[in-house]
């Protein structure tokens, strides 16, 4: 059966991977939570085989009151893509009259987006 201490991991990936592999067991066909509930019973919730970690780590956190601290890697490179986002958006719109001559048509399209760590897409 999983481990369950008062649920606050560290910052470190490694440490919610952690909690997952001790947590998760791989049974037939699926993943099923071990978490053991506070009227000691087990959670059993069943997850496909190619569930990311993403959402095994949201159901520790939603489902068991799991904690993660936020990574700090990730909060620094948000606001260096955005600055390196808005400089390239300036220096095409000063290049607007070269690209205006330009003969044969072409697109530029962008498509950035983040999401809180861990949390998975949907």
């Amino acid at each position: 059966m999983a481990h369950n201490d008062s649920s606050t991991y560290s910052s470190d990936t490694e440490n919610y991977l952690e909690a997952i592999k001790k947590t998760f067991v791989q049974e037939r066909e699926s993943k099923i939570c071990k978490f053991v509930l506070p009227n000691q019973k087990v959670c059993n919730r069943q997850y496909s085989p190619n569930s990311s970690n993403s959402s095994l780590k949201y159901h520790l956190v939603n489902e068991h009151g799991s904690v993660f601290k936020e990574c700090e890697s990730n909060k620094k490179v948000k606001p260096d893509v955005d600055e390196k986002l808005v400089e390239w958006i300036i220096d095409l719109k000063d290049k607007k009259e070269i690209l205006q001559k330009i003969k044969s048509k072409f697109n530029v399209t962008t498509d950035i987006w983040t999401s809180n760590p861990g949390d998975p897409y949907r």
